[in-house]
């Protein structure tokens, strides 16, 4: 499936809508781990949408109790139990991850292209100069299925 989408999401949901030619065409949905799929997708295909997009917007979400901080060449390196992030020195700014899901699959989640967010509501108008740039070229992959993202915008929201 293509198109153009619009993504909701935050730490315990996600909504995926895509539009063909204006249309919808498609949706993924997550709250508190229950999926609802349209049109009906292999478990695959749900969970590289579900834990790709969550884990690839929110890649901060690593830092816990087990985690660990190294350098690695040109990146730091965050890892904890069942992801690795590499964080690019001078922007700090994610490059790829490796995420290891609970199958023994891994999945894997490559970024590109730096960009700007010029659109943050009042609440988020602290944010500093650097906090406001991200990736704006995804690559997420799982065994077969690739998953290919070109954000347009981002908005940053306060509830």
């Amino acid at each position: 499936m293509n198109g153009d989408a619009s993504l909701t999401l935050s730490e315990n949901s996600l909504e995926l809508k895509i539009y063909y030619l204006g249309f919808l065409a498609g949706y993924i949905r997550e709250n508190n781990g229950d999926v609802t799929v349209s049109p009906k997708m292999d478990r695959n295909r749900s969970l590289m949408l579900v834990e790709g997009l969550k884990n690839s917007f929110m890649w901060w979400k690593i830092i816990d109790n087990t985690h660990t901080i190294s350098e690695n060449g040109r990146f730091y390196k965050l890892e904890n139990y069942n992801r690795k992030i590499f964080l690019d020195k001078k922007t700090l700014l994610p490059a790829q991850q490796f995420i290891e899901l609970y199958n023994g699959d891994e999945l894997r989640i490559f970024y590109e292209s730096p960009a700007r967010i010029d659109d943050v509501s009042d609440g988020v108008q602290a944010l500093s100069a650097a906090a406001r740039w991200y990736q704006s070229d995804m690559k997420i992959s799982l065994n077969n299925h690739i998953l290919k993202i070109k954000i347009k915008s981002y908005t940053i929201r306060t509830q």
